[in-house]
């Protein structure tokens, strides 16, 4: 019951949930990534991809979405190639612009539909494609490995981490005022390019407590999340399971993401949930240090049980490709 050389995926960004799926199916992943403008962007992706395709001659082809052009080509190509498609959506390719585009929410339903199984990352999205006539097989991201066989680091005199991308619907701003709230008691670590989000007043008006990282490189980003008391990865988005937080079990941090059902059901244990406001993740923040060290022991709980979930979620795929 396995794919291996039968299956490729495809992903036009570098993502970690890529990563750990592809490692955990145990197929070639596939990182096509293009710095071109973007009216030679998507020829230069399609033709890299189809050169793929071609040349792999691969039976199940996974990809991502977004990009929702490359599941949108997938899905059409699929028909001249004859391979299975995968989509593996996250909630802003379900969502295109965050559900504002009514072309690009019709598209993103016709590729659910098209495509032979939708992969969501939990019940609340599952609904949603059965509504959409799609196939949809739940499978939160797996635990990622890179952290496997790492000690953590002392937790004395540490910081908060806030993973950060510095996209629309990461409420930075609020996390920055909480680090304004919590004075220099604590020290909150920001990561990510913050230049395009923050003007030159915003910077002026960091509190003496925020570290602004910037981009930093793997080997880096490991360390710093090794060394964190607790880690902070938030969203506004409904639904939406961050990889922060998986990030955070494998390296066994405490974090703390934001209030939504979906995210206590899998973030069951050595995690604290906030509202997406300055007072309400300060307040996370003292509890997390109060109780670092019972949540640091919840979080390795949660790890075992994660891990073995996996396993069930990949058996339930293979099934659903037909795979004997």
């Amino acid at each position: 019951m396995e794919i291996g050389s039968r299956g490729v995926w495809i992903t036009w960004e570098i993502q970690p949930r890529n990563r750990s799926m592809a490692e955990l199916i145990g197929v070639d992943l596939y990182e096509l990534i293009c710095d071109k403008p973007w009216p030679l962007r998507y020829p230069f992706l399609i033709a890299k991809t189809t050169r793929i395709l071609a040349m792999r001659k691969a039976k199940f082809v996974f990809v991502q979405n977004p990009s929702l052009v490359l599941a949108l080509y997938a899905s059409l190509i699929k028909w001249v190639l004859r391979f299975t498609l995968v989509v593996d959506f996250h909630n802003g390719g379900m969502y295109p612009l965050e559900g504002k585009s009514k072309l690009l929410n019709r598209i993103a339903r016709l590729v659910a539909r098209l495509s032979d199984v939708a992969i969501v990352s939990n019940d609340s999205l599952a609904e949603t494609m059965t509504v959409w006539n799609a196939r949809p097989i739940v499978f939160p991201d797996p635990i990622p490995t890179i952290y496997f066989g790492k000690e953590r680091k002392a937790m004395e005199d540490s910081y908060v981490l806030f993973i950060c991308t510095w996209a629309k619907d990461e409420p930075f701003m609020e996390v920055i005022e909480a680090a304004r709230i919590l004075g220099d008691e604590y020290q909150i670590y920001i990561t990510g390019k913050y230049e395009k989000s923050l003007n030159s007043e915003d910077l002026k008006d960091v509190p003496n407590n925020v570290k602004l990282l910037g981009f930093v490189s793997d080997d880096d980003y490991v360390n710093y999340l090794l060394s964190a008391s607790v880690a902070i990865d938030l969203t506004l988005r409904e639904s939406c399971l961050v990889c922060g937080a998986y990030e955070a079990i494998s390296a066994s941090v405490p974090m703390i993401v934001s209030e939504d059902k979906e995210a206590r059901k899998i973030f069951s244990k050595g995690f604290l949930f906030t509202k997406n406001k300055a007072l309400d993740i300060a307040n996370s923040i003292k509890r997390s240090f109060e109780d670092r060290i019972n949540l640091v022991e919840d979080i390795k709980l949660l790890k075992a049980e994660r891990l073995s979930e996996s396993e069930v979620c990949k058996k339930r795929l293979i099934s659903a490709l037909g795979i004997e």
